[in-house]
Parts: structure tokens; sequence; C-alpha cells
């Protein structure tokens, strides 16, 4: 017999990124409303995450009060297939982030930090994810500590989420384990990659739910039976599967199995993004609110960026923008082309961020640079309320996605007060109100072609021209017989009804209630996994 919690108030979130800390994009935001979501409401959160080098830098240093746990510094030897033993030593630094420990595991010989301290998240991602997971093995070692959940997200925190349930369960806990799948991204090893000899993944008999009740299996078993396939692996050790919206929960289960379906769940991401924020800091910095006005100033700024690919006429009179990493699944070549399918006086800016896609963006730049005057794509870290003001300005947001568990960008961009066009592929179909779906509407679900993005953008965007101006004759240029419909009705909804839809849906107390109820299910599972013989 083991035993389970009966309450949750201790929780392990194991992390890659985490906004303020280490991120590249939608994950780290999503952790970061999870950790202050949950701190506000009286958890007591740790969160793990590789050290990424920051502790390295002294403005990470001072700014986070990061301090050395001196005490914990565990050495030892992991053993390749060549049979030669490697020597890893680790350690620790620890601050306080938006209400939680953060425990940031860092290396203490040149071997193991050119892994761990790697300042680019994910590279060398299956030496950093090992050396992650033997981490917070040697942590329950070393401090005898024991979370009343462990939460771990997408598959470079999988291992050490399984390898720690496991761990627990040896010595007489059943620790509940919810595995959430931000991005299926995961690739396969053979069992040495996982096993003690390398990642410290003990082959032990441990409790597997089987679809119906749980079963003893050793852990080499559940490994081989999915081809050492991490997401696969983990959605089947984990004790609840969590993502980020239904339509994507549906594509992990008709994937990986439909007999998980019972232990799934959904906590969708939430935003913090807010219209009021923008306007004050625009009124403030620029010295109006207005949207049209403030079209023109950000095209100056734009024009004037060094981290600038192509050029934005100044005369432009309606402006699109899009955000995101800068990969095939992101579309924007989709969303670069539909230009060619609207007049000039449309502009669009894409603030894109690299990670490493050489030939995807060496394409975006030279369809941005053949036209000229009509696309700027702005690379890197751009300041956070410029980047905000340039979406609140804008007259739509693009999410041209050709894949997306999510897509918040889409609901920050709403938070803002600005309608989207969206592909209707994955999560983004739960992000918006179909304009021709409901007087409500916030946006557009457009096919992943350009045509048919360029007609959505082509009519959103008149319609909150009209919002921003007033001028209602403009309504004989939509073309599109419901937007037209709505803006007769109320020339403003185009602006009020996204901020409406993401006050009633994405905020944060929302998520942090749908995660809660993740974790329920995960404690409740566990209870079972406890009394099973």
């Amino acid at each position: 017999m083991i035993i389970a919690p009966i309450t949750i108030k201790k929780i392990w979130i194991l992390s890659f990124e985490i906004e303020g800390f280490a991120s590249v994009g939608g994950l780290g935001r999503a952790v970061a409303r999870h950790v202050s979501g949950l701190t506000r409401r009286g958890y007591e959160v740790t969160l793990f995450i590789p050290s990424h080098g920051r502790h390295l830098s002294r403005d990470y240093v001072t700014r986070l009060g990061m301090r050395s746990i001196s005490q914990f510094t565990p050495c030892g030897y992991r053993v390749g297939v060549d049979g030669i033993s490697r020597r890893y030593c680790l350690s620790a630094e620890e601050f306080y982030l938006l209400g939680a420990r953060v425990v940031a595991f860092k290396g203490l010989d040149y071997e193991t930090g050119r892994y761990i301290d790697n300042w680019d998240i994910y590279a060398d991602l299956p030496e950093k994810a090992c050396l992650y997971a033997r981490a917070l093995l040697h942590w329950i070692d070393a401090t005898g500590e024991r979370p009343d959940i462990i939460h771990s997200n997408d598959w470079a925190t999988a291992i050490a989420g399984v390898a720690a349930k496991i761990a627990f369960e040896s010595r007489g806990y059943a620790v509940p384990h919810i595995h959430m799948i931000h991005l299926i991204s995961s690739p396969s090893f053979p069992w040495h990659y996982a096993s003690e000899q390398w990642c410290g993944l003990q082959n032990i008999l441990h409790r597997v739910w089987n679809g119906y009740a749980h079963v003893k299996r050793e852990t080499r078993d559940v490994w081989d039976s999915v081809w050492g396939n991490i997401d696969a692996f983990s959605l089947i050790e984990a004790d609840v599967i969590a993502s980020v919206s239904w339509g994507y929960m549906g594509e992990i289960l008709e994937r990986f199995g439909r007999w998980m379906a019972p232990k799934a769940c959904v906590a969708h991401n939430s935003t913090q993004w807010s219209e009021d924020e923008v306007k004050t800091y625009a009124e403030r910095t620029y010295g109006t609110s207005s949207r049209k006005d403030l079209r023109r100033k950000v095209i100056e700024i734009v024009n004037t960026l060094p981290q600038r690919t192509g050029w934005i006429d100044p005369g432009a009179e309606i402006l699109l923008s899009s955000s995101g990493r800068a990969t095939w699944q992101k579309g924007f070549d989709i969303l670069i082309r539909s230009m060619d399918h609207l007049d000039r006086s449309f502009a669009l800016v894409i603030m894109a961020i690299s990670v490493g896609d050489r030939h995807f963006e060496e394409s975006i730049s030279r369809m941005a640079l053949e036209r000229w005057g009509r696309v700027a794509i702005l690379w890197g870290d751009l300041d956070e309320m410029l980047r905000k003001t340039i979406i609140y300005a804008s007259n739509v947001y693009a999410v041209p996605s050709r894949y997306e568990p999510f897509g918040i960008v889409s609901i920050e961009a709403q938070a803002l007060g600005t309608p989207v066009v969206v592909t209707g592929v994955g999560g983004l179909l739960e992000t918006i109100v179909d304009i021709h779906r409901s007087k409500k509407g916030t946006g557009i679900i457009a096919n992943p072609d350009e045509r048919s993005i360029a007609d959505a953008i082509r009519s959103l965007a008149i319609a909150s021209e009209i919002s921003d101006t007033e001028d209602i004759s403009l309504i004989k240029h939509i073309e599109d017989i419901s937007v037209a419909r709505m803006i007769s009705n109320n020339p403003r909804a185009p602006r009020i009804n996204t901020v409406e839809w993401v006050n009633s849906r994405f905020r944060e107390d929302a998520t942090i209630s749908e995660l809660l109820a993740c974790y329920e299910k995960a404690r409740q599972m566990s209870y079972y996994r406890a009394i099973t013989p």
C-alpha cells in the first residue's frame, strides 16, 4: 500500500520556460500565468528550470536576487552507449518570481555547464533535458522534499516528471503527475537514453493506468511499447494529460490513443494584456491613444528600427500585424503572399522571433523585400510596450498558422481591442467568436490560403477603420455581408466585442480554475494508483 495526498497545497512545476526569466514564446507566458495564478490563490509553488546560463549574467542575478544553493552539489557519472563513463556535476540557484520559489539547475564543471547553462533555451536539448532530469532526482534525494503534485510541461521536462513520479512511488508515495502538452514535438530514443545509465530513469515495476485499471509494468516495457517516443511515453505514465485547447487535445488523443480520453483535461491559456494599459502608455509616450493617429506614428518607428527587413510606405492607411516564431508552422509566408490580393493602402508588420530555421527566415525575408513599401519584418526582442502598441494600432491582427495548439497571440491581440483573422486549425478555433456565427463576433476564421486570408482581412480591416474614424460611409467597401451587418448595428463592435470576449474567457482566474480541476483529477487518479495492490 502506498499513500496518495488528500489535498493539494505544494505544487512542483517543471518547465524550460517562464516569462521573466527565460522564454521564447507562448509556453513561457502560459507557465507564468499558471505560477502567478496559483500563488495568488495561496498555493505553495516551486518551479524547476534549467539555468540556461542566466545565473552568469550580473543583470539577472541582481534583478531576480538569485543566490547559489551551496549545499546542493551532486556529482556522478553517466555511461554512454560506447561504455565510456562521463562525469557531471550539478548545483542550483534559487530566487523568487511571481510569488513562487524558482530552482534553476546549473553546472559546476565545463562538460555539464556547456549543456545545462547554454543561453539558447533549446540548444542541445536531449542533453539539457537529461541533465535536468538527473538534477531533479538528486534534488529529491538531497532535500527530502515531497510535493502534492508534479506538473511537467512538454517533452523537455517529461522524463524528469516521470522519473520523479516513479521515485516517489518507490518510496511509498503516489504523488500525482500531470503532463501538459503545449506542442507535440518529441523525438524518439532507444531505452539507453532514458535509463539510469544516462538520464536516470529507473527500470522498476510501478503502477500504470491501462484504460480501465492500474497494472504493474516495468519502465522499459512502457518505453519500448511506444518505440521510445517521449510524448507517447509521458502520456501513458502521467496520471492526467492536459493541453491548452480541446481541439488540440482531440489531435493528441487521435495520434496517441483515444483510450486515454478519461484522463484528459484542458486549461486554456490566458493573458494579462490590457487595452487600458496601452492607451495610458500611448497617451504618455505619443500624446494620443487614437488608433488612427498611432498608425502613422507606428509606421514611422518601424521604418527606423535596425532589426528590420523591408520597409512600410508612410502613406499606408490600414495596418496589419502578426507575430510569433519564424517557422513554417506559423504561416507567415502565406500572410505575406496575401498582400498581393490587397491594394497598396494595406501594410503589414510581422514581429518575428528567430528559432534557427534559416531556410524559412531567408524565404520570408526575400518575400518582404520583394514587396517593398508594403511589408516589414521586425526581428528579435522588441520592446514589450512597442509591440503592444503596434498591435493596438492595427486594424487587424492575423494568425495564419498551418498548425496551432492554441494561439495565445490571438487572445493577446483581442485583449487590446484588435479583431483577428485566424486560420481554422487546432486550438485557434477556440480563441475567437466568428462574425459569421454571432453578432458578438471578434474576428473571422479563414482557410489557410492567401486568397481566403486576404478576403477576410479586407472586410475586417474596413470595419475596424469605421470603428476608429466613425466614417460609416466606408461600409460600402465591405464585401462580407456578416461584417457589414455587424458594423451597421454597432460601428464600435470590432473593438468592443474582442475585449469583452477575452475578459469573459481568457483571464487568469478562468485558467487557474480549469487547471485546478485538472489537478484534482490527477489527485483522484493517484488515489486509485495508490490502492492498487
